[in-house]
């Protein structure tokens, strides 16, 4: 690569990286220029502080990681060192060079899909503290807990509070359709009343809302939509929490499907977006893949999932930390998505760096009781963004609109929830 598009990358990536100001603070920077590129001896020194948080368990403060970047960048990796005099596995404790398979030059180790932000969600996910699945119990950080900063962030922002007791009731439809394409893949489901047990401790009328894409057959997307509100459903009753059971639930039917798949010769997968109301004012998303959940406040569009995709530096460093590789932009050289339902033939191949294991963010509905919240898969995204979709909405249900009509109003499968207070 040109030493002048290394630049450019360089100070692209860079930029990005200042937005991070959750995860990293970057030390002052030297001038990225062509000439300090080639000059250099050993390469640009770009330095990182990872901040502190209570998921992690650091073992210096601060936690600084060095980047030597030369003017092969791209084609080579950057070397990478932890400046201190710690112990810890990720780094030699004579070089304090970091060891990662991801910087190693060998088949599934460097690739030109990284970047310095990959680099560092890697090495933050070697510090996450260890969860446990005894954690409800007695009071730690189970794998249901564990989710980007990002989505605690937006929880923070868009918590709702009030001084009266809130119960609603909520219906959902959906349509889907083949569009463009040869084969219909996607499934949906709604379950407006689900069945949960005396023993869960959710309200009146809790329930469920799910859309799967498929890819390489429906197979697995249908079976997931005939599976998981039973699923959820028998784990509320219990006496587990939403963000348990809906963890438990997304484990145990890809568990199923997997052995199932293989039994029966079945190469297809899926990704699964999940909405759980609890009854009372809550709702809890889980997601697996790239298809996504939108909150429509108002006029306002807040996305409470997390786009699980190959391009992201994020995911990309949940992958390798688990043991997968990005090559060309994809989750193993094939998929676009880096968590999934099913994909046997991938799971068998590579081991259970790619799996199911959902991401879930916690919600509190508007005392108001006008929320909306709308399921798709990435075909709908794809076209418009998150504020036109809102607009759209928000347009029809001023002008009186029913949740059938909105959901119908796209060619990609969609499913729309309404929420109203109830005045029982």
């Amino acid at each position: 690569m040109a030493a002048s598009l290394v630049v450019d990358r360089l100070r692209l990536e860079l930029d990005m990286l200042r937005r991070d100001t959750m995860l990293w603070w970057l030390h002052a920077l030297p001038d990225i220029t062509i000439q300090s590129l080639v000059q250099s001896h050993g390469g640009i020194s770009i330095s990182a502080d990872v901040v502190p948080s209570p998921e992690l368990d650091l073992p210096a403060d601060p936690m600084t990681i060095e980047f030597l970047v030369s003017s092969k960048y791209g084609s080579l990796p950057p070397v990478v060192r932890c400046p201190g005099s710690f112990v810890h596995g990720i780094c030699d404790p004579k070089s304090r060079v970091v060891n990662l398979p991801m910087l190693s030059r060998v088949e599934r180790g460097w690739s030109k899909s990284y970047s310095i932000a990959s680099i560092l969600h890697t090495i933050r996910r070697t510090f996450v503290r260890k969860p446990s699945l005894a954690s409800s119990d007695g009071g730690g950080v189970g794998p249901w807990d564990i989710r980007s900063k990002y989505l605690q962030y937006m929880e923070s922002k868009h918590h709702m509070t009030s001084t009266d007791v809130i119960v609603a009731h909520c219906v959902g439809v959906g349509s889907t359709s083949v569009g463009a394409r040869d084969l219909m893949e996607d499934a949906l489901v709604c379950v407006d009343e689900l069945a949960c047990g005396s023993s869960s401790t959710l309200g009146f009328h809790p329930a469920l809302y799910c859309v799967a894409d498929g890819h390489a057959g429906i197979t697995c997307a249908d079976y997931l939509m005939r599976r998981l509100p039973e699923a959820v459903g028998a784990i509320l009753g219990q006496d587990k929490s939403p963000r348990e059971a809906l963890y438990r639930a997304f484990m145990q039917v890809d568990s199923d499907y997997n052995e199932w798949a293989l039994a029966n010769n079945d190469m297809s997968g899926s990704t699964c977006i999940c909405v759980l109301y609890d009854g009372l004012d809550k709702l809890y998303c889980a997601n697996v893949g790239d298809s996504r959940a939108l909150l429509i406040r108002g006029r306002q569009a807040i996305q409470i999932s997390r786009d699980h995709r190959s391009v992201d530096v994020e995911e990309q460093g949940y992958i390798v930390s688990r043991g997968g590789f990005i090559t060309n932009d994809r989750t193993f050289g094939q998929l676009t998505v880096t968590r999934a339902f099913g994909d046997v033939d991938i799971k068998k191949q590579f081991g259970p760096s790619l799996c199911a294991l959902p991401e879930i963010s916690e919600w509190t509905l508007s005392p108001s009781g006008d929320d909306v919240v709308v399921l798709a898969s990435d075909g709908l995204f794809a076209v418009m963004d998150n504020r036109t979709v809102a607009s759209i909405v928000t347009a029809m249900l001023d002008n009186g609109a029913a949740l059938p009509a909105i959901a119908d109003v796209r060619w990609f499968v969609c499913l729309v929830v309404g929420f109203t207070q109830d005045t029982e």
